[in-house]
């Protein structure tokens, strides 16, 4: 499966649409031949990360294609957990410091994952 877009998610509490910190790896990834889309859903604090994930996961669902996949960081990547679940074309991530607990259950829309975390 080609990658068709690669989707870069930012976290929570950004108020630059993630430019100073995921939008950072458009420009590598651009160089390298991929096509980035960044997903820009405005600051967004922990009460509207909790009960507005579902929905914005499903606006991004329904703008996806197959062969899409994600780059997403903290609040990004439980956007992603929420996506595997949904009736949307199976997709691969890479996860920079999920805001997720460590026994997170991912669902069958999600080919592959690479997750990266500090301690």
């Amino acid at each position: 499966m080609s990658t068709n877009r690669i989707y870069l998610v930012h976290g929570f509490n950004v108020s630059d649409g993630g430019a100073g910190s995921i939008g950072r790896l458009a420009e590598p990834l651009q160089e390298a031949g991929l096509k980035t889309h960044p997903l820009r859903y405005g600051w967004w604090g922990l009460l509207m990360s909790r009960f507005g994930n579902m929905g914005l996961s499903q606006a991004i669902g329904d703008m996806m294609d197959e062969g899409d996949a994600f780059v997403a960081h903290s609040n990004g990547c439980d956007l992603v957990r929420r996506l595997s679940w949904m009736d949307v074309p199976p997709f691969s991530a890479v996860l920079i410091n999920p805001a997720l607990d460590r026994d997170t259950d991912f669902g069958p829309r999600l080919n592959q994952a690479l997750v990266m975390y500090n301690r």
